[in-house]
């Protein structure tokens, strides 16, 4: 009945290519599909220097600890009990906050960690803190962002961004060399970071 509903509709607009292909593979005509990447007002962000220590940014937090492995929360988190260099700012809202503090209490990396509960309103002030933005996920899924918005307003804040292999966003980063890819382990992560780091200028200019 769903797929009989669709083909029915003058128009469909997806927000991933993975989204517009399995609408095809279900015989749905290409021509019916429009692929509309989630959109920012480049006049919200604007790009601001930051000093000191490397900060990476986790906005696309869940709310759930059972999502906290394929979100890439595990994975930040041993990434940064193993090396040092660098901190992250989690951008929380709410859920599962109290567990994200005993977890990093329990790996003992709490310095390493800012974690801010609230809801933000003006997120270009966050973006404008740190150096760059991170998407970890461990794998696809259907219920997380294949092109999340934190990554856009990241790239219209003029910060580059860190971004797993199992993301959408992976292609337009590469594409675009605004960032860096990286698979989601904890070796590559670390890599990726000291390349974002060591050619930081280089992929800060294309983000914007």
């Amino acid at each position: 009945k769903r797929l009989n509903y669709l083909k029915r509709l003058k128009k469909i607009v997806v927000e991933s290519k993975k989204h517009q292909d399995e609408l095809i593979s279900l015989g749905i005509n290409k021509d019916l599909i429009s692929l509309i990447y989630p959109p920012v007002n480049l006049d919200d962000f604007s790009f601001n220097p930051v000093e000191g220590i490397f900060n990476i940014l986790y906005a696309s937090c869940p709310t759930r600890k059972e999502d906290f492995e394929k979100r890439g929360i595990n994975l930040i988190c041993e990434t940064s009990k193993k090396f040092e260099g660098f901190n992250f700012t989690l951008a929380w809202r709410g859920g599962a906050y109290d567990e994200i503090n005993e977890l990093v209490c329990d790996n003992e990396i709490g310095l390493r960690f800012n974690i801010k509960n609230e809801i933000i309103k003006n997120m270009n002030s966050v973006y404008s803190k740190s150096h760059c933005t991170i998407i970890p996920y461990i794998k696809s899924d259907d219920y997380l962002k294949l092109v999340p918005n934190s990554a856009i307003e990241s790239l219209a804040a003029g910060k580059p961004v860190l971004v797993s292999s199992k993301t959408e966003m992976a292609e337009i980063v590469e594409k675009n060399k605004c960032g860096v890819v990286f698979e989601p382990n904890i070796s590559s992560l670390y890599n990726a970071i000291i390349r974002l780091q060591d050619n930081y200028e280089i992929y800060q200019k294309n983000c914007r």
